[in-house]
């Protein structure tokens, strides 16, 4: 289903946000995630492709590597 860009946080807004290194601002984007209709496909293609970096589903680069679905911190 596809749904307009206003209900997705992370294509309505500045996209830096999901991206950043710091912690406040990986929970600030989570807490923007926790609404979002794709919240789940979104972790999911975060985890797929292992994702280094930036915050997928409400997931943080640290949580996936804890949860085995990212690559160890370099």
């Amino acid at each position: 289903m596809a749904y307009p860009r206003e209900q997705i946080p992370c294509r309505s807004t500045n996209g830096e946000l999901w991206f950043s290194s710091s912690a406040t601002a990986q929970k600030a984007a989570a807490a923007r995630c926790a609404a979002c209709p794709v919240i789940q496909a979104c972790r999911d293609t975060g985890r797929t492709i292992k994702a280094s970096y930036g915050v997928w589903g409400g997931e943080s680069p640290r949580q996936r590597r804890k949860a085995g679905y990212a690559p160890p911190k370099a």
